[in-house]
């Protein structure tokens, strides 16, 4: 169903990320206890029910058929697409009326999402802003996102205390999806939504961006093998990044200009190819357990 722009926007955790594309792409929503979710088609008269609990990948971001959908059709089900952006397993852990969700289902197909989610105490990475600081070798302004400049601190700190901090971080990750996986009573299917595969994470890394990784950042090989022990084997969603053509953040008529760098983005939102992929490597996994 197609529900008033401005309710959505006040409802959504991460309003500002879909309003960004809103004259871009057509997202349709529905209400689910009380909570606005993209809607998921699926056959309306049948009995069995999927949930597919996740971030952005599991949303749909910038893609106009995501892979719950096409699931839910190929599979002839209803389902729930409960992707919201920057969520991790606390999301869902703090949000009792969603695990009701999951549970009133046959099965839930849960993503591995990105560990930069996780906040444990004294520790608090997500959800991300952008911090300005004045550049001290070239006096110009810029914007570093908040975990990074948080990393850095700790890295800047020496390398046993940047080591604890991961532990620590990863130690949570898997304690929040076990107390996760712990609620749902139904089967639970893990994916893994990106375009490599998990592998290992260095404890002494010499830049921000080896220490995070790519998405689902912070999460490796070591991490998912955790996850499937908790669950069932994951499906393993894996396709190259597609470039696309995004609009600017915040430009009425949609669409940057030729030549822009920004107008094309190759670093993070998941390819339609990639959604065909993961609906025909959920089909065959769900036909088993439905």
């Amino acid at each position: 169903m197609d529900i008033n722009y401005n309710t959505v926007r006040s409802t959504l955790t991460s309003k500002n990320y879909y309003a960004r594309y809103r004259r871009f792409i057509t997202y349709e929503y529905e209400e689910v206890a009380g909570h606005y979710f993209r809607r998921c088609i699926g056959t309306a008269g049948d009995h069995r029910h999927i949930a597919f609990l996740g971030a952005a990948q599991v949303f749909g971001c910038h893609v106009d058929d995501p892979f719950p959908s096409q699931t839910a059709r190929g599979l002839d089900v209803n389902a729930y697409n409960v992707g919201v952006a920057g969520a991790g397993p606390g999301y869902f852990l703090s949000r009792p009326e969603l695990i009701d969700i999951a549970n009133a289902c046959d099965v839930v197909v849960l993503q591995i999402m990105s560990g930069s989610s996780v906040s444990f105490p004294g520790l608090t990475v997500h959800p991300v802003f952008n911090a300005q600081h004045i550049d001290p070798a070239s006096g110009k302004l810029k914007t570093k996102r908040k975990n990074k400049l948080y990393f850095a601190d700790k890295l800047a700190a020496g390398p046993d205390i940047f080591k604890e901090t991961i532990l620590r971080m990863r130690t949570a990750y898997v304690e929040q999806y076990k107390d996760l996986i712990r609620a749902i009573r139904v089967p639970v299917v893990p994916i893994w939504t990106s375009a490599h595969e998990p592998g290992e994470l260095p404890l002494d890394p010499s830049t921000i961006n080896a220490a995070l990784g790519s998405f689902p950042q912070l999460v490796d090989i070591h991490l998912v093998e955790a996850i499937e022990g908790l669950s069932s084997p994951a499906v393993w969603a894996i396709a190259p990044l597609e470039p696309k053509r995004l609009p600017l953040r915040w430009r009425e008529n949609c669409c940057s200009t030729p030549g822009n760098k920004k107008e094309l983005n190759v670093g993070y939102y998941l390819s339609e190819t990639f959604h065909k992929k993961a609906r025909e490597l959920l089909i065959e996994r769900l036909s088993e357990i439905l």
